[in-house]
């Protein structure tokens, strides 16, 4: 059955856009710095590197595979919600100045420019 919406099927030749004689070409170098194909690459190093100090463990105050640790979490919450507490501040505070100071607010009710860019 034909529905006159359907797209027409993938082996339609497009009569706007015809093939290139020779096919498409092909680039001549990989992009990006990847070696071609038949190029062997090395294979890389299962040992673990050591960043630390000597093979301690403690980077920072923290050791290795502590990030389970209830302390650490709580650490991490605590200093996003001191990020997001200082944005909400900031922003209380940009939003006084515009309610609370007139010469301000009454620049703004006379430019309406300045009221649609904000």
């Amino acid at each position: 059955m034909s529905y006159p919406n359907a797209p027409p099927p993938y082996d339609d030749k497009n009569p706007l856009y015809p093939p290139q004689p020779g096919g498409y070409p092909q680039p001549g170098a990989y992009p990006g710095g990847y070696p071609h194909p038949g190029v062997p690459v090395p294979p890389m190093s299962t040992v673990p590197m050591n960043l630390g100090d000597g093979g301690s463990g403690e980077e920072d105050g923290l050791r290795a595979g502590t990030w389970d640790d209830k302390s650490v979490r709580h650490t991490f919450i605590r200093k996003v919600y001191t990020i997001i507490s200082v944005q909400l501040l900031v922003t209380v505070g940009i939003i006084a100045v515009f309610t609370f100071v007139s010469p301000v607010r009454t620049f703004v009710q006379r430019n309406v420019a300045v009221y649609y860019s904000s």
